[in-house]
């Protein structure tokens, strides 16, 4: 679950491939590629963001290609389950 990404559904409905650092029972907290391996190392204190887990889905490359492109729809996104 660490570590895992995921696409979630930011403010606007815009689409962001995040990584998974922490859940609770009604928040998935993430944060970019950068914020993770600050928090890994513990060197630097960075911010995590939590969305609430019917805003987050299961990763998929394909739809990652076709993030902001016309032809995006939420419902072809699978609900990301811990």
């Amino acid at each position: 679950m660490r570590g895992e990404k995921v696409i979630v559904k930011a403010y606007g409905n815009k689409p962001l491939v995040r990584l998974v650092w922490s859940i609770n029972s009604a928040v998935v907290f993430v944060t970019d590629n950068t914020g993770y391996r600050l928090m890994e190392t513990e060197s630097e204190a960075t911010s995590i963001i939590g969305f609430p887990q019917e805003d987050v889905f299961k990763y998929d490359p394909a739809l990652e290609k076709i993030i902001g492109q016309p032809t995006w729809n939420w419902d072809e996104l699978t609900p990301y389950e811990s």
